[in-house]
């Protein structure tokens, strides 16, 4: 016999004689059996009630905990004074976990007296189905749950400005045209859903395969001096530091950035960049122009972007005007990581960029990427 048929077997032996004992202390007429009897019937009785009670129970434990999870989020992203939180608290929570069936008592309590974080905590009790057999009719639970408040809230837009933004999306319109405006929208749907003195602080950082620091930033890094920015100047575009340093937001002034530099390629007609003949120079060099976008303009800025990251600033209308002023250009590649990297240091109180407040603080640091998603070299 198979080992599993076997097994089933001799349990459902083990039952049937169980059964048949049963059934024989049930029609033994004598007192003591009889008593005996009844109490093990109640005590079977008893059992299974706790086990579907308790069980009941459990779950609506976990369905009021996560209530009360998404209305303590509620409350602490609602502006306004602490009625407002307390009564979107209320609403959420009842619209998720309301006082139905075998829920009574209900009651929930939000405490935003914390000078960081606000605490939500709600009670009910829970209706039995076999129990109250035995005087119990309910059962109570309780949960509690917290959420930090934020002093302020710090946005780093991400954005591509590479060629391939210049192309339509599924709807007709330009990419880059898409991306300023959500990127637009999001600011304008931040301060519209903003408390009273709440602090908003707006950055971007436009990325190709490269990010650009600033021309200003020259002290940040090294080689913005080097001999092949003759007869132009470095644009403010780097190449990452070296590891342990290339994941990093910390700036001691010595551990800097490399200028990005393109090359001398070889002296021919099918190169761009063509060089002088020599790998000290090149054979037509493009003065530096910052309102010029186009990022093909020959010399060691060529495939730089143009369009430097904005550092983080509490001025709407400003970060507005300067999304609007964001152009796509044709380049040689998209790589997200250096937009990634600078959105993060653009979160941090540190040199470069050093707008941002404390890591650890009140302050929410969010990050929001907007690209067509194409990551070509």
């Amino acid at each position: 016999m198979h080992p599993r048929f076997q097994f089933c077997f001799r349990i459902s032996h083990w039952t049937r004689a169980q059964l048949s004992l049963v059934r024989g202390l049930a029609n033994d007429r004598s007192g003591s059996v009889a008593m005996m009897f009844a109490l093990v019937v109640m005590v079977l009785l008893l059992m299974v009630g706790i086990a579907v009670d308790y069980g009941r129970t459990l779950t609506h434990r976990e369905k009021m905990l996560s209530a009360l999870d998404s209305a303590v989020l509620v409350a602490a992203t609602t502006p306004g004074a602490a009625d407002k939180k307390i009564n979107a608290f209320r609403n959420a929570f009842k619209s998720q976990y309301p006082e139905t069936g075998p829920v009574s008592s209900l009651h929930m309590a939000l405490d935003t007296s914390g000078s960081d974080q606000i605490v939500g905590t709600a009670s009910a009790r829970i209706q039995t189905s076999f129990l109250n057999i035995f005087g119990f009719n309910s059962i109570a639970v309780g949960v509690k749950s917290a959420a930090k408040t934020a002093t302020g809230v710090e946005f780093a837009l991400v954005l591509d400005v590479s060629g391939s933004m210049k192309f339509p999306d599924m709807s007709g319109r330009r990419r880059i045209d898409v991306l300023k405006e959500a990127a637009a929208g999001l600011v304008d749907t931040a301060v519209a859903n903003a408390g009273p003195g709440a602090n908003l602080k707006f950055g971007y950082v436009p990325f190709t395969m490269n990010v650009n620091i600033g021309a200003s930033n020259a002290g940040y890094v090294t080689g913005s001096n080097d001999a092949l920015f003759a007869g132009t100047q470095w644009a403010g575009c780097v190449l990452e530091r070296a590891p342990p340093n290339h994941l990093s937001n910390a700036y001691s002034g010595s551990n800097k950035w490399r200028a990005y530099i393109y090359p001398p390629e070889p002296d021919n007609s099918s190169c761009d960049n063509e060089s002088n003949g020599t790998n000290a120079g090149y054979k037509n060099i493009d003065a530096y122009d910052p309102s010029n976008p186009n990022p093909y303009t020959r010399g060691p800025n060529y495939n730089c972007v143009r369009h430097p990251i904005a550092p983080l600033t509490t001025s709407s209308s400003t970060i507005k005007t300067q999304i609007a002023s964001l152009t796509a250009e044709y380049n040689m590649g998209t790589i997200l990581a250096p937009g990634v990297t600078w959105g993060a240091r653009l979160l941090t109180p540190n040199a470069p960029f050093s707008g941002a407040d404390a890591i650890g603080g009140g302050t929410k640091k969010v990050m929001v990427m907007l690209t067509d998603g194409a990551q070509t070299t």
